[in-house]
């Protein structure tokens, strides 16, 4: 073979080389990406199965899967677990929980699970233990694992719709704290705010706070209402200019929860008519809300000068009028 005859050879052998390597860079990823579509099909189905009421299937299941890919014991422990749960075997789910690092994400789903199985068989102390266990991990430092965050975010949720029932607004307001920490999309921060401002003005309710304790209360809510008022014209505008009016009138300003009210009353009149034009629920509108304060501003200060004297019936008088009508243009809306 002459020498330019050989360099070529030479290089047509590099360059299938090449290409079997480049084949083989693509082909790896594809197939690992269809492995995983394949293995989250198996705990989807897993799962299915517990909810139709076949938790023994849903084992045998896992138990396939890990014979296959032994890289998936740690998940397929919570299907376990959740089989288990379903059973009422609570016991048996705490076992497969103390054999799993505490910080794993699997650990944090079994904690959860039993965490509502609890709850819905009335333990409510147990739920409470397992809900503040599993928030003090990141007191002060937010979890960044995605499946963390997701189980975070879920058992935030429910926690807080449990103290609330427990009247327990204080320590809600600090779990909202937490859920602000993993809540990147604007619209459900303005969400998050709103909702921890008004459980904040609930919670000044509670004649066992101290002072310093209340005044703290005033001031996160009255910073998130401020936050959602200058983000953006939405429904929780509406809420929060309420709610903002309300945390005035707590606060002895009621001259200033009236001005906000009746300088605004026209804008979320039309927010109404936009809510209405969507289909949306009456409940949903600020306007019956932002009404009904209204009239209760009026009535009590009616009550308020209510006095022997005639000339003052005559204030008092003007107060309760004012308030008729401000509950009477509310119940149109809420009919």
């Amino acid at each position: 073979m002459q020498p330019n005859g050989a360099i070529k050879a030479m290089s047509m052998k590099r360059w299938w080389l090449s290409m079997v390597w480049l084949l083989a860079l693509i082909v790896a990823p594809a197939k690992c990406v269809f492995a995983d579509a394949a293995i989250e099909r198996e705990f989807e189905f897993a799962r299915g199965l517990i909810r139709m009421d076949m938790p023994s299937l849903a084992e045998n299941v896992m138990e396939r899967l890990v014979m296959r890919r032994p890289e998936t014991e740690a998940r397929a422990d919570v299907i376990r677990a959740e089989a288990m749960i379903h059973r009422r075997r609570l016991s048996a789910a705490e076992e497969i929980l103390r054999n799993l690092p505490e910080d794993s994400p699997s650990a944090q789903a079994i904690l959860l699970a039993l965490a509502d199985a609890y709850f819905n068989i009335g333990e409510r102390t147990k739920t409470r233990e397992i809900y503040s266990e599993f928030f003090a991990q990141y007191d002060g430092e937010p979890p960044t694992d995605p499946d963390v965050i997701r189980n975070l975010r879920l058992s935030a949720h429910k926690y807080v719709q449990m103290l609330i029932y427990d009247r327990d607004y204080k320590n809600a307001v600090d779990v909202y704290d937490l859920l602000l920490s993993v809540t990147e999309e604007r619209a459900q921060q303005r969400q998050v705010l709103l909702e921890q401002a008004e459980i904040a003005l609930q919670a000044v309710e509670d004649a066992g706070l101290e002072a310093s304790e209340r005044e703290a209360l005033f001031n996160k809510a009255e910073h998130n209402f401020t936050e959602v008022l200058w983000g953006g014209m939405d429904l929780w505008f509406g809420r929060a200019l309420t709610a903002y009016a309300q945390l005035k009138a707590a606060r002895g300003d009621r001259r200033e929860a009236r001005r906000m009210l009746q300088s605004n009353i026209r804008l979320m009149r039309d927010m109404d008519e936009q809510l209405e034009k969507l289909d949306i629920p009456v409940a949903e509108s600020p306007m019956a809300g932002a009404r009904s304060l209204l009239g209760r501003l009026y009535l009590e200060e009616g009550q308020a000068v209510m006095a022997p004297e005639a000339d003052r019936h005559l204030a008092a008088l003007n107060h309760f009028e004012r308030a008729l009508q401000a509950f009477s243009t509310e119940w149109p809306l809420m009919v």
